[in-house]
């Protein structure tokens, strides 16, 4: 019951967070005269895409072993996918291109908004899968894979920030998506950028997790000490 509660309040948390961005934006079209920031809709859609994936996963974690093909597939779509919610971050680059100087201020709050939610889906979706992955191995190789799976995320925010490929490019135009990783590679002039934008990205996403992680974990403890101190106060009366 701990865990449905839990689960239906993120989605009302979300919901509202969701419902507030939209009221924002179109306060921010009305005062713009224009459309041109409604394509942040749409990255928040795509943003949302891992966190559901991920609730899948977990819910059939229940009853498959990791190693059956289900469970894979979506692993395999969860990490396709959870690049997008991070990658939302980028956005705050077209503030400037999308927004008149009276409005500026206003529309980076507009932006600020999506971004938040964006990350914010795509840290859940993170814990949610770190969550099932303590529960079968070690407390260290589980957050070795998920700072795996974070240096997997930063790389691909370089391709598509940098050269412009997304998460459906996998299954569009895999040959071309793996041209351009291979020439990255073997070009050394890149690695300079390559670098900067992986190492930075990696560092600023783990540090963030790492928080949220360690926020999330004491409030469970705290619920728990809660639950458990409350059995007992019944059973002593």
């Amino acid at each position: 019951m701990a865990k449905r509660h839990s689960a239906k309040e993120l989605v009302k948390v979300l919901l509202v967070g969701f419902l507030i961005a939209c009221g924002l934006l179109g306060y921010s079209m009305y005062l713009d005269k224009s459309i041109a920031n409604i394509y942040l809709l749409l990255n928040v859609g795509l943003a949302a895409i891992p966190l559901f994936i991920a609730w899948r996963l977990m819910v059939v974690l229940r009853k498959k072993l990791w190693s059956a093909w289900e469970p894979l597939a979506l692993t395999f779509l969860w990490l396709l996918f959870l690049p997008n919610s991070f990658y939302m971050v980028s956005d705050f680059a077209h503030i400037q291109e999308m927004s008149s100087p009276t409005t500026i201020f206003f529309d980076s709050i507009v932006y600020s908004a999506f971004i938040f939610l964006g990350m914010i889906m795509g840290l859940a979706s993170l814990y949610l899968v770190h969550r099932e992955l303590k529960r079968r191995l070690r407390d260290m190789t589980a957050w070795l894979i998920v700072l795996v799976v974070l240096l997997v995320a930063s790389f691909a925010f370089y391709l598509g920030r940098d050269l412009r490929w997304n998460s459906w490019s996998v299954f569009t135009d895999p040959g071309g998506l793996l041209f351009d990783i291979s020439a990255v590679l073997i070009n050394r002039s890149d690695y300079g950028v390559l670098i900067q934008t992986v190492i930075g990205f990696f560092a600023f996403v783990a540090s963030i997790y790492w928080i949220c992680w360690t926020l999330a974990q004491q409030i469970w403890l705290k619920g728990a000490a809660d639950m458990v101190a409350h059995i007992k106060r019944r059973q002593a009366s």
